[in-house]
């Protein structure tokens, strides 16, 4: 339902929100397994990773610092794929910058 998404994202974000502000954090990462063989993946970003392209490889989507999808597959696989491409964002901005 509606009002049961609403709560879900205030809660997310009372979580999430803090977590923005830690020294080097780049992107924080949440992943919440569903009952049908799905996990809801919801990402912010601290920096200047574009979150909504990381969703976006997963079939989500949302805005460059908040962004989300719905993902088949086990936490372990998504975690893990989603992981990579964060890093590869990372990396990415460290080569534009210079500083890789």
């Amino acid at each position: 339902s509606g009002k049961a998404s609403t709560t879900w994202l205030l809660h997310l974000d009372l979580v999430m929100e803090p977590l923005r502000s830690v020294g080097s954090i780049e992107v924080v990462a949440m992943l919440k397994e569903g009952p049908d063989a799905t996990v809801k993946m919801s990402l912010r970003a601290a920096g200047d990773v574009d979150v909504q392209a990381i969703a976006r490889r997963f079939g989500g989507g949302g805005h460059r610092k908040a962004a989300g999808a719905a993902v088949r597959g086990s936490i372990e696989q998504v975690r893990s794929s989603l992981t990579d491409e964060v890093l590869r964002a990372i990396e990415a901005l460290e080569v534009a910058d210079g500083s890789a």
